[in-house]
């Protein structure tokens, strides 16, 4: 139980060191006036954060009350360890804007990815049984 806590606070902390970042990209993105790349870039990072925030959040509260099989953790481990992957190549893609090295191609489809990564989390979360308040 000890472990399982430690655990989910360790996610937490990882999830507000990858906040940093993404206000990091976010504060970049409002130096450049009328970007609407970097605005959609800021908008869904920080959609999803709050998002994947919350579903953390709802499931370490679950674990707490229901503590389900290390089967079910895992597979929501594994979930978050992909949308976190997909948050930081989305962080990635929209560095170098306004340079030679960008690909708008690449950075639509990290957007994509992301997204997918962040509702892949919340439906197996969901899975649970688990309510997002």
């Amino acid at each position: 139980m000890i472990v399982q806590i430690a655990f989910w606070k360790e996610a937490g902390q990882a999830l507000t060191r990858h906040r940093w970042n993404l206000l990091w990209v976010a504060g970049c993105g409002l130096l450049v006036v009328g970007c609407a790349v970097n605005r959609t870039a800021y908008r869904t990072a920080g959609i999803a954060h709050v998002t994947a925030d919350a579903a953390m959040t709802a499931w370490g509260n679950y674990v707490k009350e229901f503590h389900p099989p290390a089967e079910a953790e895992q597979k929501v481990l594994e979930a978050f360890n992909r949308y976190k992957l997909a948050e930081l190549a989305l962080i990635d893609s929209a560095k170098p804007f306004g340079t030679a090295q960008y690909d708008k191609n690449a950075f639509q489809a990290s957007v994509g990815a992301a997204s997918a990564a962040l509702a892949n989390l919340v439906g197996i979360i969901q899975q649970f049984g688990v309510k997002f308040t």
